[in-house]
């Protein structure tokens, strides 16, 4: 988590290889998995190296085995919401899985931000300010917090 917190070029590929370490302690071990597709998301998301098709199958892979083991935990939730968005283009799976997300804990932040750059990445403003800002209220401090302006300006 360390790493993936840095938000650098270097430490997203770093957090990956970590998080395959514990993997391979726990293979079914869900906000590992649910990590690898955010990081290698956010590689895909600011052009920070070449993700080869198997990263992002990895990545897909792993978002979907969270998502069917993981029941009650919001955060890696979101996680594999976004992964599947974002590096598969499955917007119905990612919409209901933040919905899943949203419905375990209502003020998780990060899930709301989630959920509103989907809204802004598919033209949809208002669904976007409305979930953006909630995400703002419930956690104004976020290291994440420039995620909150930057999605405002994706529906621009």
């Amino acid at each position: 988590m360390a790493q993936s917190y840095r938000f650098t070029e270097e430490s997203f590929p770093e957090a990956v290889v970590l998080t395959r370490r514990a993997l391979t302690i726990d293979p079914h071990y869900a906000p590992a998995a649910a990590l690898i597709g955010f990081c290698r998301g956010q590689q895909r998301s600011h052009r920070w190296g070449a993700l080869s098709a198997d990263d992002v199958a990895e990545a897909c892979r792993l978002a979907r085995q969270a998502l069917e083991a993981e029941r009650d935990d919001a955060e890696t939730i979101w996680q594999a919401a976004w992964t599947l968005f974002r590096l598969a283009g499955e917007a119905a799976m990612a919409a209901a899985a933040l919905d899943r997300a949203l419905a375990l804990n209502p003020n998780a932040a990060h899930a709301w931000l989630i959920r509103g750059h989907i809204h802004a990445l598919r033209n949809q403003p208002e669904a976007a300010i409305e979930a953006i800002e909630r995400a703002r209220r419930l956690s104004p401090f976020d290291p994440y917090t420039f995620f909150y302006a930057a999605n405002l300006f994706l529906r621009s």
